[in-house]
């Protein structure tokens, strides 16, 4: 005989031509180990009763073999997801099938693996012992790719008040890109400037920047609403000097044609004078940034363009032309034209008024 396991004892009763009594033994045979015992078995296995006749007057026995199959146990893995770099989530199940307090032991598996793609999730070590015969249906862990941060992030600076930004974008399996979130600010600043780009883009340029201030960049990876981690790097954007320098002459570098002493426009003046009065290189004719003329007062002025800020510029007079004495450093405001006045005394024969600039 065969029947399935529920859980409760399975005991069976003699019957004979006259009235009798009967004693039952219970015995595993085979693999089950089970009694000898007159207690009738619960658990699945196979197992031999004997009825033996208890009257003294009628004597006898008879013995038939019965198995308990196991219970048939539905396991169903929950499917699961992860990020690429995440620990792994706790693998979980749905079950149906169980008996009363029975309960299941082990833990689900998985195929191994870290990088993005699908995992089945496996039966493992799970079991609800000898009474149960599992059914288990599978699902998959899913990996999925994550933005990561790009590589050799560089900022230069090859044109006026511009940074040129480059990177090398992730190409791993495991990295998801919809764009770049590229961030810069003044050293000085708390305030970030926030610009994104296409998740092609592997260049970038900053513009309106101010000159000779260092600023920070920094650029993260987005894949949706998720970002990478932040890649940061930093340069100082050329003085007002260099970027005068680049517009007149190419370069930053304060040599040759471009040095400060230097006057290539053959006029006599300094490059230094010029870019102090905001003038180009090759202006020959200093207009209104810097000439003299008497006042109502017949004082004689000097008006020029104070056009830098990070210059001192003295005027200066004289009687001669040789003994010069100074009158002010600098007036006025940065920007704007400014006139100094000649103090001295109006009964001078001559007199003479000099700008000087330094740094």
């Amino acid at each position: 005989q065969s029947m399935i396991y529920d859980g409760d004892r399975k005991a069976f009763s003699a019957s004979s031509t006259a009235p009798c009594t009967f004693a039952y033994t219970y015995t595993g045979i085979g693999t089950t180990s089970y009694g000898p015992s007159t207690e009738a078995p619960r658990n699945a296995g196979n197992y031999v009763v004997t009825a033996n006749s208890t009257d003294s007057s009628l004597e006898g026995s008879s013995s038939v073999p019965f198995t308990i199959a196991p219970k048939r146990l539905t396991i169903t893995s929950d499917a699961k997801t992860k990020l690429y770099g995440a620990v792994d989530p706790a693998l979980t199940y749905q079950s149906s099938g169980l008996v009363g307090e029975d309960g299941i032991a082990g833990s689900l598996n998985r195929v191994p693996g870290e990088n993005a793609g699908s995992y089945s999730i496996l039966q493992g070590s799970i079991t609800a012992g000898v009474n149960y015969e599992i059914s288990y249906t599978g699902a998959d862990l899913v990996i999925s790719p994550v933005p990561i941060a790009p590589t050799n992030f560089i900022a230069a600076q090859t044109t006026n008040l511009t940074a040129d930004l480059s990177w090398t974008p992730s190409t791993s399996g495991n990295a998801a890109c919809t764009g770049f979130k590229i961030s810069h600010k003044p050293r000085a600043s708390e305030i970030w400037t926030e610009n994104t780009v296409a998740s092609d883009a592997s260049t970038y340029s900053v513009s309106n920047l101010l000159p000779g201030t260092v600023y920070d960049f920094r650029i993260a990876s987005l894949n949706g609403g998720d970002s990478s981690s932040v890649v940061t790097t930093t340069i100082s954007t050329w003085t007002s000097r260099e970027e005068w320098r680049f517009t007149n002459f190419g370069t930053i570098t304060g040599s040759d044609n471009a040095a400060d002493n230097a006057s290539p426009s053959g006029d006599g003046m300094q490059n230094l004078l010029k870019y102090a009065l905001g003038l180009s290189a090759t202006s020959r004719n200093v207009g209104d940034s810097l000439h003299t003329q008497m006042n109502s007062d017949r004082r004689l002025t000097l008006t020029f363009t104070r056009a830098r800020s990070e210059l001192t510029y003295t005027v200066e007079g004289s009687n001669d032309m040789k003994s010069w004495s100074k009158l002010v450093d600098n007036p006025g405001s940065v920007g704007g034209s400014v006139t100094v006045t000649d103090e001295a005394s109006t009964g001078a024969p001559r007199r003479f008024l000099r700008l000087k600039v330094s740094d």
